[in-house]
């Protein structure tokens, strides 16, 4: 994506036949549905120096094709459902400057089985990743006292996958629990 592009609208590249896409440092906002239900998308990454840029609903869902996300430090917000239903996503790094992640934001990532969340996340919506086959769930805050409110509307461990809970994730400040 060009440099000069700050906003990417809605449907902008919906279905486009793109394998590898890598966002401008300029853009501010991925709009809903943006590259959604790319049937071609296997790479996304987003070039360093982003300031403050927001992932909007469905920007990304029903990429089947997609495997692996690299977000860069900038981003601070991942809408609802923006990369639902990527069933071959394998891998993603959330950035530590994320603080939002949005309802059913990874819902249906059938092959997503480790997750690392940033200190800065303050709130994760209802079902953010179930159906998720997690085996490992790291949470980077040393702040006992704020997990509960990070886990808000109904989400729990046990919802996000086969064989992961909150007993199995790990948590820097496990001991001070």
């Amino acid at each position: 994506i060009p440099e000069s592009y700050v906003y990417l609208d809605h449907e902008c590249a919906y279905r486009a036949r793109i394998r590898h896409l890598v966002i401008g440092r300029n853009v501010k906002e991925i709009r809903g549905g943006a590259f959604g239900n790319s049937t071609t998308l296997e790479d996304l990454d987003f070039a360093s120096g982003i300031n403050n840029l927001k992932i909007g609903t469905l920007a990304f869902g029903e990429c089947k094709s997609m495997k692996h996300i690299a977000l860069s430090e900038g981003i601070y917000s991942i809408g609802s459902n923006a990369f639902s239903n990527s069933q071959n996503l394998e891998s993603i790094r959330l950035p530590e400057s994320l603080i939002y992640i949005g309802t059913e934001s990874f819902k249906n990532c059938l092959a997503l089985n480790s997750i690392t969340i940033p200190e800065n996340v303050d709130k994760i919506g209802k079902d953010a990743f179930s159906l998720c086959p997690f085996t490992d769930i790291y949470l980077t805050t040393t702040d006992p006292e704020k997990i509960p409110e990070i886990f808000t509307g109904g989400n729990s461990f046990d919802n996000w996958g086969v064989g992961a809970s909150f007993n199995h994730g790990h948590y820097d400040g496990w001991e001070a629990l």
